[in-house]
């Protein structure tokens, strides 16, 4: 997600990684990520960029506890929708992720068949 779309909670664990990244590291270690970003949280609240109410509310917020990948399926349809509607944090598209996935290889296959020529 676009940093502009993440939760307090979301946002507050990468504002930590600089000083340690290692040590943080939500997969590996759940509660230093915690306690990390509950350190921002309380700093952006002393500061008044966030509310009590948000700060509580942000570290009620699971600490992952697993690496997800990054998938980039239907760039297209993906930007269609952030622009078409840019305040919501989470967008749901009509499309199915294997399948997409397998028409994006099979696309990047038939165009690795066609060489670097010019395109027609």
């Amino acid at each position: 997600r676009e940093p502009k779309r993440l939760s307090n909670g979301e946002a507050a664990p990468p504002v930590g990684l600089p000083q340690a990244p290692e040590a943080p590291r939500p997969d590996r270690f759940a509660a230093a990520a915690r306690r990390a970003r509950d350190r921002v949280l309380d700093r952006a609240m002393a500061r008044g960029l966030i509310t009590p109410a948000d700060a509580e509310a942000a570290r009620a917020e699971p600490v992952p506890d697993e690496r997800r990948p990054f998938p980039m399926l239907a760039a297209h349809a993906a930007d269609a929708a952030l622009s078409e509607r840019p305040g919501e944090r989470v967008h749901r598209l009509p499309i199915h992720g294997p399948l997409q996935a397998g028409l994006e290889a099979l696309a990047r296959e038939g165009a690795g068949r066609q060489g670097a020529g010019p395109s027609a």
